[in-house]
């Protein structure tokens, strides 16, 4: 069973199961935060595009234990020997488009 689990200040905010049951991501393509993505490399509509701040986004191809999303939620700094193995928050600082803006020195890199 496919099990997606989504966290926003170390709570689960959505949990999906069978999320694209037998469907495997192919190497190579990407991950697009912020906004609405109509079609595979591209066709963005403006209107639906995120307007906010995003922090510390990190993907795991595993489910994470409780204690370790809690403390990776209050600490970017968390040593807890678990690598970030599919995308770490430094990942997201190249290859930006658009009008994204980065605070630099971030404490999360």
């Amino acid at each position: 069973m496919a099990l997606n689990q989504f966290f926003k200040d170390g709570a689960m905010e959505k949990q999906e199961t069978d999320f694209k049951k037998g469907y495997t991501i192919k190497d190579g393509g990407s991950l697009v935060l912020g906004q609405e993505q109509h079609d595979i490399g591209g066709r963005f509509e403006k209107d639906q595009s995120f307007v906010g701040n995003l922090a510390r986004v990190n993907v795991w191809s595993y489910v994470l234990p409780k204690d370790a999303i809690i403390s990776f939620s209050e600490s970017c700094s968390s040593n807890l020997g678990i690598r970030r193995d599919v995308y770490k928050w430094s990942d997201f600082m190249y290859g930006v488009k658009g009008c994204a803006a980065f605070e630099i020195p971030s404490s999360c890199v």
